[in-house]
């Protein structure tokens, strides 16, 4: 996954590839996304971290949905913790009544705790721990 030929995963013939690569100049390529913090491998890897620091955020913890609508709301709980998870597709702001704690992780734009409202700016998601 780099900058050569096919992004350098065939030696092949453009028309030969089973899957077309992109060729745009600016297509990502693995040494850039390391070292730009907001690339999607660098995402992943925050992600990846969150998900191994929080128990709540594993695959043994329930989960209960409280909006399984707009916005989509939903708890993810085991006995030492619960994580609020809420994700706001739209380009409006909302506030979500009920949450409280402290943000784990924001993607995107801006979310804030007041009280026990969490508001979250459009095209956004956030990690509350209560």
């Amino acid at each position: 996954w780099d900058k050569t030929a096919n992004a350098g995963f065939s030696s092949a013939r453009k028309d030969k590839l089973y899957i077309r690569v992109d060729e745009s100049d600016d297509r990502p390529d693995f040494d850039s996304q390391l070292h730009d913090d907001d690339s999607l491998l660098n995402t992943v890897k925050k992600l990846i971290d969150i998900r191994q620091s929080n128990k709540a955020l594993q695959n043994c913890s329930d989960i209960e949905f409280i909006s399984d609508g707009y916005p989509l709301v939903y708890k993810r709980k085991c006995a030492e913790q619960t994580v609020t998870v809420i994700i706001n597709p739209a380009d409006k702001p909302l506030t979500v009544e009920g949450v409280s704690g402290k943000i784990l992780y924001k993607a995107c734009g801006e979310a804030e705790i007041n009280g026990e409202k969490c508001s979250v700016g459009g095209c956004t998601a956030v990690f509350v721990e209560e």
